[in-house]
């Protein structure tokens, strides 16, 4: 029996990447876009913490996607 608990749900970091990748950005053109240094996407999209800012920039290019 298939157990649909909270082990089956898609971590939030790897939805962030796969807007990046939807919008065809590497992570490289990602942080310019955003003003933040490649680490940086690198560390979001590893769930990893990092400012309120990163996180609403995803959420402007979701938005344009």
């Amino acid at each position: 029996m298939a157990h649909y608990g909270a082990s089956a749900r898609i971590p939030w970091y790897t939805t962030l990447r796969g807007i990046r990748e939807a919008a065809g950005l590497t992570q490289a053109e990602f942080a310019a876009h955003v003003g933040v240094h490649p680490s940086t996407i690198s560390r979001v999209e590893n769930g990893q913490p990092v400012s309120q800012a990163v996180l609403d920039a995803y959420g402007l290019l979701a938005k344009k996607a």
